[in-house]
C-alpha cells in the first residue's frame, strides 16, 4: 500500500520519552523541521509520560528502552492497556536479544540509535499514515492493540537478513531457527508434511535447510511464526497459507511470473494476516462477523458492514506499520478486489489471482460462476485464458495434503 504524505491528515501528536535531557533537547531541536506535521512533546521518565498521556491524546509514543524506575517495556505495557489505539515505538541503542524480548511483544516498531532525523521522520510518518487510514478509533485500537502480533516475527527477520548476506553459512541458518524451539518444531512439521513432497523424513533443521533451500525455508519460518497457536481457526489460516505456498512454485511457471518469485512467496503467506488479527483480538464486532459468516454470508462483505473495513485492508495496514515494502502491503490490501475493469500485470493482481483460484476450488455452487469470471479477469494479464491448469495445481496440492 503506497502511502504518500497525506495533506488531509491532521497534525500528529507524538510523545518522546528518554531519561537523558540532552537526547530530548536534541530531538526537540532537530524535529522542528517537521513542526507543520508533528506536535512533539517530551517526557524525561515513564511516570512523566503516563501523566501526559492521561491528560492528552497522542498518535504515537516513542520511548527509550533503558530508563530508571520505569523502563521502556513497563511503560509500553501500560500504554498498550490504557491507550491501545496509540502507536508504540522503541527508539533505543539497546540491541542485545535478551533486552529486546519484552519490547518486541509490546512495540510496533524498533528504531535503533543512532538514527538521522530524516530517517526517523520517514519511518514514523509511514507507520502513522498507515494508522490514519483506519479512520475510526475502534479500528485503530483493533490494529494497534496487537499483543500477539507485535512486530515482524524475530526468527523470520533474522533468516531474511541472512538471505541478504552473500557469505551467510548453513550453520548460521540452523542456529537462527534452532534458537526458538516452537519455530523449530513447526518448521520440521511443515517440511515433513505432504505439502512439499519430500521423499525422506527430515529429522533435523540442518537436513531441512539442505533439502529445501534457504529461501523456501525462510517462507516456512514466516508461516510458522505468524500462524502459531492451537486454535482451530488459526490452524485453518495456517493450512490455507501453506496450501498457497506449496502451489506457488508451479503457479509461477504456469503464469510466467518469475519476476515475483521472492516477494509473492511472502505475499501468499501474509494474505490473510488481517483475519488472524481479528481472531486474536476477539471483540463483539469480530464475533458478529463470525456469526454472519456461519449464517452463510460472505466474510469480506460481513467485515465491511460491521467493522468498516475488511481483513485485507486491516492486514495491509498492519504490514505498513511493520515497515514491509509498499508493494507487498498493496497486494494484501487488494487481494479480494479488482481495482479496474482491466487488471494490469502486478504483484497485487498476481496475489488476487492466487487467492481467487484457491477460493474457487472450495466455493459453494452459487458463488462459482461469478468467482470464475473474476478469476479469468485476473488471469488475463498473465496470458492465461483457461482456468483448468490453475485449478489443477491447487487440486494436486490439496490431494497431497
Amino acid at each position: 500500500m503506497t502511502l504518500p504524505p497525506d495533506s488531509s491528515a491532521p497534525r500528529r501528536r507524538l510523545l518522546f520519552v528518554d531519561d537523558e535531557p540532552n537526547v530530548l533537547d536534541g530531538l526537540t531541536k532537530s524535529l522542528r523541521t517537521y513542526r507543520k506535521q508533528w506536535d512533539v512533546v517530551t517526557a524525561a521518565s515513564g511516570a512523566a509520560a503516563l501523566e501526559l498521556l492521561s491528560h492528552g491524546t497522542f498518535d504515537a509514543l516513542v520511548t527509550d528502552a533503558r530508563m530508571p524506575m520505569m523502563d521502556g517495556a513497563q511503560l509500553l505495557r501500560v500504554a498498550r492497556e490504557r491507550w491501545p489505539e496509540m502507536m508504540r515505538v522503541v527508539l533505543s541503542g539497546e540491541t542485545a536479544k535478551g533486552g529486546l524480548a519484552d519490547l518486541t511483544e509490546l512495540a510496533h516498531h524498533f528504531i535503533p540509535k543512532p538514527v538521522t532525523m530524516p530517517v526517523l521522520h520517514a519511518r514514523l510518518e509511514e507507520a502513522l499514515a498507515a494508522r490514519h487510514l483506519l479512520g475510526s478509533k475502534t479500528l485503530k485500537a483493533l490494529v494497534c492493540r496487537l499483543g500477539t502480533l507485535p512486530s515482524l516475527p524475530g526468527t523470520f527477520a533474522e533468516v531474511n537478513s541472512l538471505l541478504g548476506q552473500p557469505k551467510s553459512t548453513l550453520e548460521q541458518f540452523v542456529r537462527a531457527i534452532e534458537r526458538d524451539p516452537s519455530v523449530c518444531a513447526n518448521v520440521l512439521r511443515v517440511v515433513n508434511s505432504a505439502w512439499f513432497g519430500l521423499r525422506t523424513r527430515v529429522a533435523s533443521v540442518r537436513e531441512a535447510v539442505r533439502l529445501v533451500g534457504f529461501a523456501p525455508l525462510r517462507d516456512m519460518v514466516l508461516a510458522a511464526e505468524v500462524f502459531s497457536g492451537a486454535r482451530p481457526e488459526v490452524e485453518r489460516l495456517r493450512h490455507e497459507a501453506l496450501e498457497r505456498l506449496a502451489a506457488w512454485p508451479k503457479l509461477i511457471n504456469t503464469l510466467k511470473a518469475t519476476e515475483w518469485k521472492e516477494s509473492a512467496a511472502t505475499a501468499v503467506i501474509l494474505a490473510d494476516v488481517g483475519q488472524l488479527l481479528l481472531l486474536l483480538r476477539s471483540t463483539p464486532e469480530a464475533e458478529a462477523v463470525d456469526a454472519r459468516v456461519f449464517a452463510g454470508h460472505e466474510r469480506v462483505e460481513a467485515e465491511r458492514r460491521l467493522l468498516g473495513a475488511d481483513h485485507a485492508h486491516l492486514g495491509a495496514v498492519l504490514l505498513s506499520m511493520w515497515s514491509l515494502p509498499a508493494e507487498l502491503s498493496e497486494a494484501v490490501a487488494l487481494h479480494h478486489e479488482v481495482r479496474s475493469a482491466e487488471p494490469v500485470r502486478s504483484l497485487s493482481t498476481l496475489l488476487a489471482l492466487i487467492c481467487a483460484v484457491q477460493d474457487l476450488n472450495t466455493a459453494r455452487d452459487h458463488r462459482k460462476e461469478a468467482l470464475a469470471a473474476r478469476t479469468l479477469q485476473l488471469a488475463a494479464p498473465f496470458g492465461v485464458t483457461e482456468l483448468r491448469p490453475l485449478l489443477d495445481t491447487f487440486t494436486a496440492t490439496q490431494e497431497a495434503a
